[in-house]
């Protein structure tokens, strides 16, 4: 994976899952900030593992880090009744039929 491009990355594990995240300075003199994260499995804000999201420099200062940022949006994007029947349906056994 080449991130040459990327300001910042960050490799997080939540609940499990191995996460990594890259983030870039959007450099058409804005105050944009795009945001890849990238799973080998579905997270509560991307079923398939990957999501790719533009937002406000200004809206992300807010967090201290771009990993506080990705944990806060983790936990609030689990909360979902769609999440919790997936994470639910994930941690049942399986017999591998």
């Amino acid at each position: 994976m080449a991130e040459d491009h990327c300001d910042e990355a960050v490799d997080i594990t939540w609940n499990g899952l191995d996460i990594h995240v890259t983030l870039k300075k959007q450099s058409w003199h804005s105050d944009f900030i795009h945001i890849e994260i990238r799973c080998k499995e579905p997270l509560p804000m991307t079923n398939t593992g990957y999501r790719s999201h533009f937002m406000q420099g200004e809206a992300f200062a807010q967090y201290e880090s771009l990993e506080a940022f990705i944990l806060a949006w983790l936990e609030e994007a689990s909360q979902s009744k769609d999440w919790k029947q997936i994470w639910d349906a994930r941690q049942q056994l399986s017999f591998g039929f």
